[in-house]
């Protein structure tokens, strides 16, 4: 496989998805771009502990 292949990405439709669901409305433009920065920054979307989790429950470890 091509290292550089996407794997996953989430769209603006995926964020306003959830929130529709856990906040019972769209976010607007200004929160779309400070929930876009967080995920970038990885503060608080740890993909890294995410694939050392699939790698476990794949049992590759």
């Amino acid at each position: 496989m091509r290292s550089d292949k996407t794997i996953y990405s989430i769209q603006i439709a995926d964020v306003q998805t959830v929130a529709e669901q856990e906040l019972d409305r769209k976010l607007t433009q200004d929160e779309l771009k400070l929930v876009a920065d967080a995920v970038q920054s990885d503060d608080y979307f740890g993909w890294y502990d995410g694939i050392i989790r699939i790698f476990q429950k794949l049992q590759l470890t």
